[in-house]
């Protein structure tokens, strides 16, 4: 077990003082042909400067806005960051929704799911009446739920342009039709999950695997920083969304970190990102690379191998 190896403007105005002095005509104190008069003087009037307008502050800023998000999420376990791909700035929010039972066969597991989509809806609709800056700063909204045992029952990707739903939207099925043309659906459960097996005795819980993590990595981030784990049909996922710059040291970290973690990752996914959330890499590395740590073997998440390429030179030469 690898465990030694450790990521206004104040505007002065200048306020021009009219100074004038009114100069004083001379009288002559003698018979002598008197000297003419001097001629009025006055100094020279200070030319004031044109008033700037301050420039005002942003009505909605993208870090601000994300940090009153996080304060609004009802619920106990998630995680809040935010992405631009292309020209797409989303909105992600990945939680544990305690109303699904991943065990409970007496329904149908795809009625469960369209129950935690109505859920994830109605929370879009609600952080969006709560914070309006989010259809104005983001295009998309991308809620992640999985269950307590984190796996996952929906993901998609709703334009915030439909949110909050109108207030006439009263049944699921009314909430999903309304936000529907704006709804491109990337993962939802059809099967309840296979349950997993009791853990070694020196395994740790995603619980304890984010703790850690956020621990060596959050103190030094801007905000941006998130860890997060989905059981689904691909596999058992660690997804990761690092700010730039990245030490490519740092993938060594997560691995070590989360090398006591149970289930193992079948794929590690990784994002990288800029100051204003531009992606700047995207891909995932499988079983074999995790184990190995041969980081060669990323591959493209899901579409960009240039970034791929761009990234593994930096592994190379870190």
């Amino acid at each position: 077990m690898r465990k030694s190896r450790t990521l206004a403007i104040t505007c002065i105005f200048a306020i021009s003082i009219f100074l004038t002095a009114c100069g004083k005509q001379l009288t002559p104190t003698s018979t002598a042909t008197p000297l003419p008069p001097s001629p009025t003087t006055r100094p020279p009037t200070n030319t004031p400067s044109p008033t700037e307008t301050p420039t005002p502050e942003p009505a909605c800023n993208l870090k601000d806005v994300v940090d009153r998000v996080r304060t609004l999420i009802p619920y106990d376990e998630f995680v809040v960051n935010y992405n631009k791909i292309i020209a797409s700035t989303n909105l992600v929010v990945w939680y544990v929704d305690p109303e699904i039972d991943p065990e409970a066969e007496a329904i149908d597991a795809y009625d469960q799911t369209v129950e935690a989509a109505d859920r994830a809806i109605q929370l879009g609709s609600d952080l969006s009446e709560q914070e309006p800056c989010i259809s104005e700063t983001f295009l998309g909204f991308n809620p992640i739920v999985v269950d307590q045992n984190y796996h996952g029952w929906f993901s998609a990707n709703i334009t915030t342009s439909l949110l909050p739903v109108p207030e006439s939207a009263q049944t699921s099925d009314d909430r999903i039709n309304a936000v529907y043309p704006g709804l491109v659906v990337s993962y939802l459960r059809e099967e309840y999950p296979e349950p997993l097996a009791s853990p070694p005795s020196d395994a740790c819980s995603w619980h304890e695997a984010r703790e850690m993590l956020d621990g060596e990595f959050l103190p030094l981030s801007q905000g941006n920083t998130t860890f997060y784990f989905v059981i689904d049909d691909t596999g058992v996922n660690l997804w990761i969304q690092l700010e730039e710059p990245t030490d490519p040291s740092l993938l060594s970290v997560i691995l070590s970190v989360t090398d006591c973690l149970y289930p193992k990752p079948d794929n590690l996914i990784l994002f990288t990102v800029n100051p204003d959330g531009s992606v700047t890499f995207s891909g995932r590395l499988p079983k074999e690379g995790i184990d190995t740590e041969e980081f060669d073997l990323f591959v493209p998440w899901p579409w960009d191998l240039l970034s791929v390429t761009s990234f593994l030179s930096r592994l190379r030469c870190g």
